[in-house]
């Protein structure tokens, strides 16, 4: 059985850390071993190590490596990936995110590794940080790509714009969920459950968002967007999923218009019931890999008002699946939700072209076949 050393910055809340649980408990079935390494996540994210515990995954822990820059526990945190790496032997390194990206794969090329593959779940290279910051990571990114036998992109956007930027070589995967337990009747009736919990009568459209609580997810624009369809009289609500660091200002943005129909919700454990507890679902980001959100809220059947970022587009059809506007415009993203709040029949047709779409694009059993399909290629090409 060949093995796989997986090392990921941090198993936050996220999409990222599902993929990796995804992949690593379906290992086994692909004739793989999997050692899965993560850092430490922050206070105000959470963690999913007891939901991928569940799945048998059981990472090592690296509590020197961590999302931010900080040059003494970076160099701790290389010299424990190295001694991992000497320790479990890999015929392949895979490295998740950023920070992992680079230390996993630095201490990956020390120790002679056989393959190593990085896989970008979005990136923030370009239109993120200052000119001169994003050539420092724009040089770190070409210097790790010269030893690295693969780069994995999650949507054909994020390659695009990877191989503009000089990068390569490129192979896109998109990201897959365990569709089953979405849109399903067990789902649906915890949903209905769940909506009578929060006191949404059922003539309310009510307006689902989950993810990160970060700033450049732009919950912000979603709560003024709903603000314009208050003022409006349309009839809708608005329930936000996840927890963050940017949750207290967005808190305090909504204790400022005390009668906003939206609330925070906190840390849904049961998504395919929230998905199915909505009636629309709303991404309002500024920038995005390819949103697990979406994908899960179409597979329970939710149209989706997103904006036009990164991979969006290779999941939401404009005008056959949902909506796409520009992203940073309260107002457009109010006009396109008042159009399915309108329409109960537009809402059920769009929900079930996305039902659809989810089914043939984004399963987990294609995620995990492209990607061990892609580490025996490689490992073919380093034979010959």
């Amino acid at each position: 059985m060949r093995t796989v050393l997986r090392i990921v910055t941090r198993l936050n809340v996220g999409g990222p850390a599902r993929q990796i649980g995804t992949l690593t408990a379906a290992s086994s079935s692909r004739g793989w071993r999997t050692v899965l390494v993560s850092g430490v996540e922050e206070e105000s994210e959470g963690d999913l190590l007891g939901e991928l515990a569940l799945s048998g995954v059981l990472p090592i822990r690296v509590p020197t490596l961590s999302r931010e820059v900080r040059l003494r526990s970076d160099l701790a945190a290389h010299r424990e990936l190295r001694r991992i790496i000497r320790e479990v032997r890999p015929d392949l390194v895979h490295t998740h995110t950023a920070k992992a990206g680079a230390l996993g794969r630095s201490a990956a090329r020390r120790e002679g590794a056989s393959a190593i593959v990085h896989t970008f779940h979005g990136h923030s290279l370009k239109g993120y940080f200052s000119p001169l910051r994003s050539k420092v990571h724009l040089m770190i990114e070409r210097h790790l790509a010269r030893f690295s036998d693969r780069l994995i992109c999650v949507s054909q956007q994020d390659a695009q714009e990877l191989a503009e930027l000089g990068l390569g070589p490129l192979e896109v995967i998109r990201s897959g969920v365990d569709l089953a337990p979405f849109g399903d009747e067990s789902a649906r009736v915890r949903g209905a459950a769940m909506r009578r919990d929060w006191n949404v009568p059922r003539e309310t459209c009510l307006i689902g968002w989950a993810g990160r609580l970060a700033p450049v997810k732009r919950v912000d624009r979603l709560l003024a967007a709903v603000s314009i369809l208050a003022r409006e009289k349309a009839p809708v609500a608005a329930v936000i999923a996840g927890i963050g660091p940017g949750q207290a200002a967005l808190e305090r943005q909504l204790a400022d218009h005390p009668g906003l129909p939206a609330r925070f919700v906190g840390r849904i454990d049961d998504m395919p019931a929230f998905w199915s507890a909505v009636d629309v679902a709303a991404l309002t980001s500024d920038r995005e890999g390819l949103p697990l959100a979406l994908i899960e809220a179409q597979a329970s059947g939710r149209p989706v008002v997103a904006t036009r970022v990164g991979g969006v587009s290779e999941i939401v059809t404009d005008g056959e699946t949902g909506f796409l506007v520009p992203a940073g415009q309260a107002p457009a993203i109010a006009a396109a939700l008042s159009k399915l709040i309108l329409s109960e029949g537009l809402r059920h047709r769009y929900g079930e072209a996305g039902q659809a779409n989810a089914k043939e694009q984004f399963s987990a059993e294609r995620l995990v076949r492209e990607t061990f399909d892609l580490y025996e290629r490689i490992l073919e090409e380093k034979a010959r």
